[in-house]
């Protein structure tokens, strides 16, 4: 994927190599942390209210018919 600007992660704000999801950057060490992080830990709760924000796009409006 070619980009014309960097993009930070989304839940530590760093660059680097990743995962591109739907115009989100999740770095590889954020990626390998939220494998590790046990459920119910509060980095973890943190981790997930970012990684929402790779399918919650509010400028995106679905009509259902």
């Amino acid at each position: 994927m070619d980009r014309t600007e960097p993009v930070s992660c989304l839940i530590c704000n760093g660059n680097g190599p990743g995962l591109d999801i739907r115009g989100k950057h999740i770095c590889s060490r954020c990626e390998e942390l939220l494998l590790y992080l046990p459920v119910g830990n509060s980095l973890y709760e943190y981790c997930k209210e970012r990684v929402k924000l790779i399918w919650a796009d509010l400028n995106t409006l679905v009509q259902y018919q």
